[in-house]
Formats: C-alpha cells, sequence, structure tokens
C-alpha cells in the first residue's frame, strides 16, 4: 500500500464526512492505493456514526476511538497504518486533500513534507498564536526553519515514523514541534510545500493554554537540543 491518510476527529460532524469524501476523490482520480484512518477522540456529537456510514461504502477507510487529544489520535494512527508514506490531515477541511499528490511528489525527494498557508485566511487569534510560536519558539529556541510548523497537514516515510516514535512524548499541541525536532535530530530531509487554506467556521480550538503547552515543550526539547542526549 503506497498511502496511509490519518484523519484526528473530534466533534466533526459537520465536516467529517465531505472531508473523507475528498480524500476518497483523490484516492480516485489519482490511482492512489491508500487507506484513511480516522481515529475519533471519543466525540459527543455524530462524528463516529457519519465515518461509519462512509465505512459502509468504503473499505480503506477504518474508524478508531480512543480517549485523549489529536498528538493521542495522530499516534494511535500513524502505528495502525500500513502505508509506505504516512501522515495526517486535520478533519475539518481546512487543508485542501487536493494537495496530496503534490506531498507524493516531493517525498520522492523529501523524506517530510509539511503544509506552508500560502494565503492569510485564518482566525485573528490562531494567526496570532502561531506567529509568536513559529518566530520565537521554533526558529529561534529549536532552530526549525519553518514557517509553519502547526499546520495540520504532514506527511512522510514511514521510516520516518518507526526512527523517531519512541521518542514522542507529547499529548497535545506541541506534538507537530515535537516531531519536526526529532525528525531534524536524526538527519531527515524536511521541505515545506505551499498550500491553499480556508479557514473552518468552526469555533478555534486555540487558546492561552496552547501557548503555554507550546512553550513547556519548547523548553524541553531547547535544553535536549544541547544536553548531547
Amino acid at each position: 500500500m503506497l498511502l496511509s491518510v490519518v484523519v484526528p476527529a473530534y466533534n466533526e460532524e459537520r465536516d467529517i464526512r465531505t472531508t473523507l469524501k475528498r480524500i476518497l476523490a483523490v484516492f480516485r482520480k489519482h490511482e492512489i492505493k491508500g487507506e484513511i484512518i480516522v481515529v475519533d477522540s471519543s466525540s459527543t456529537d455524530r462524528t463516529r456514526e457519519i465515518v461509519r456510514d462512509v465505512i459502509a461504502a468504503h473499505k480503506n477507510v477504518k474508524l478508531f476511538v480512543q480517549h485523549g487529544g489529536k498528538a493521542k489520535a495522530v499516534k494511535l494512527g500513524l502505528k495502525k497504518s500500513k502505508g509506505r508514506i504516512i501522515g495526517f490531515i486535520d478533519s475539518d477541511g481546512e487543508f485542501p486533500p487536493e494537495s496530496i499528490p503534490r506531498f507524493l511528489d516531493v517525498l520522492k525527494k523529501f523524506d517530510v513534507a509539511i503544509a506552508r498557508r500560502a494565503n492569510k485566511r485564518r482566525e485573528k487569534q490562531r494567526a496570532i498564536a502561531t506567529r509568536i510560536f513559529n518566530t520565537f519558539f521554533s526558529n529561534f529556541l529549536l532552530s526549525l526553519p519553518f514557517r509553519d510548523t502547526q499546520a495540520g497537514m504532514k506527511f512522510f516515510r514511514r521510516a520516518v515514523f518507526e526512527k523517531v516514535k519512541s521518542k514522542l512524548e507529547e499529548k497535545n499541541w506541541a506534538f507537530d514541534v515535537e516531531f519536526l525536532f526529532y525528525s531534524k535530530k536524526c538527519g531527515f530531509s524536511i521541505v515545506e510545500v505551499d498550500v491553499e487554506y480556508g479557514a473552518s467556521k468552526g469555533k478555534s480550538k486555540v487558546s492561552f493554554s496552547t501557548v503555554l503547552d507550546l512553550l513547556r515543550a519548547s523548553c524541553r526539547l531547547f535544553l535536549e537540543r544541547f544536553s548531547g542526549k
């Protein structure tokens, strides 16, 4: 199997069906042999019911349920995946599944491909949090030369995840930067791919606690960066 797409979800009844159909359409159009792994973080709405409805018509869509945040959902999905190329995309449709073939193309030369929002359409609160984190925490403290470490669309060769998975400790928003930190530290090549970003109409999950979580994780990784571990 070429590709495994993990879709972490929590209370996404409004968007999940459309997102899954868009991914499946990409598989058909580009003749990609792939699977979709939805990991639901104990949603309280109809998310799981909708996913099961999609599964009834598409055997390459799978559903797992876990109790925890996005990072835990993504890691579970990656561990259950079978593709040579694996990765994840947000379930709310903000990042276009139609860009997946471009990621597969660049992964012929690079080990990790991460989305970079090419347009400015995003909630003000999220934009400020992202700018603060990427400028100071990610670029300065961790020497990660990327503009958008928190973008919810990343794909990589299976060998990358197998190498770094034992090092991944974060359970919340800091998972992305932790994954990139260890991928870079292990010598894997990373490239950013510009994508058109459509801001979600739902309520942003970014909060002040998100920034604190990112700060804590960045400080931990910063100390490890110079510890020689």
